[in-house]
């Protein structure tokens, strides 16, 4: 799908998947779903229609500092959203003084990419055995410096008339809950935000309702009754990798949709591809599109929930 007009931006709502650190998918997505030109020196951004980023915006990639850039360039010139992954959780847990088991496990196995990138902008040379001057660096710029808006901004879920959209797959345990706690944890995240201290709400997370880290629905019923007491016939997430670079689709009872994003597009994955979901509130089409595959109607979806798919899938 080619770049829009302005105007028929309007009506369009973009969900855009795990990024993990790679600026030039990000800005290719942006590209391709009509939310930007490409120009000699980078992109120029379109204001029009919404964008949701769905989580997980650093890690794996080469490009973590110019991804959280880029976030900042969407906040000022676009309506955009920005739903929190585990991967930035974990990366805040390991900013705190009382660091987490979480925070450190990040610190282990995923901090290299984003420290190096903060060392070069000291003029240093990374050491694994002392992080102390980047970690301080990256504390600094997330909480009081450049990037603090993008705190500001996570979200733990976005719906837009029938479509919800979370980074993971609510657990098993969060769909017997029809009354299932989004706006309490919410709450605990801007707490978490105001104070510096997320391990209050990752550990909500992960041992209560895995809001961002579930991969499976383990009862597909129960999981459409979890969505029609949310008022969605949608449910679009990241997290789970789709290793084929084609976002993986679920049709679920009483006519549901499940749209898994993750498209694995970020070059850590060695993909280096694009990809979202787009639904036009004025036409109804509900549309994927990614370099691994092409752009594909799977329906009209109405503001009241009516879905119509135009093509079969599981």
């Amino acid at each position: 799908m080619k770049a829009n007009s302005m105007s028929a931006l309007d009506s369009k709502v973009t969900f855009i998947p795990d990024v993990h650190g790679d600026n030039d998918a990000l800005h290719t997505t942006l590209v391709e779903s009509g939310h930007a030109t490409r120009t000699s020196n980078g992109i120029e951004i379109h204001d029009g229609g919404l964008i949701v980023c769905k989580g997980d915006y650093i890690d794996r990639g080469p490009d973590n500092l110019p991804v959280l850039d880029t976030l900042l360039q969407l906040l000022e010139q676009t309506r955009t959203k920005l739903i929190a992954g585990n991967h930035e959780l974990m990366m805040l847990e390991a900013m705190i003084d009382d660091i987490s088991e979480y925070g450190a496990y990040w610190l282990q196995e995923f901090s290299r990419r984003i420290l190096s990138e903060v060392a070069a902008v000291l003029n240093r040379t990374y050491s694994a055995e002392n992080p102390d001057p980047e970690v301080a660096w990256l504390r600094e710029a997330l909480f009081s410096g450049k990037y603090r808006q993008i705190l500001d901004k996570l979200q733990v879920s976005e719906q837009v008339g029938p479509i919800l959209a979370m980074h993971a797959i609510p657990s098993q345990q969060i769909c017997e809950k029809t009354t299932t706690p989004i706006t309490g944890a919410e709450q605990l995240l801007k707490g978490a935000v105001s104070s510096g201290n997320y391990s209050t709400f990752n550990d909500y997370s992960l041992a209560t309702y895995s809001l961002v880290w579930g991969t499976a629905v383990d009862d597909t019923q129960t999981f459409s009754d979890w969505l029609t007491a949310h008022n969605a016939q949608v449910f679009v997430h990241g997290h789970t990798v789709q290793q084929s670079g084609v976002q993986g689709l679920e049709y679920l009872p009483d006519d549901k949709l499940r749209i898994a994003g993750d498209i694995s597009m970020s070059r850590g994955y060695h993909n280096n591809g694009w990809g979202y979901t787009q639904w036009d509130r004025e036409t109804g089409e509900l549309l994927v599109d990614s370099k691994n595959g092409r752009p594909v109607v799977l329906g009209t979806l109405e503001e009241n929930g009516r879905f119509e798919r135009r093509v079969d899938f599981g």
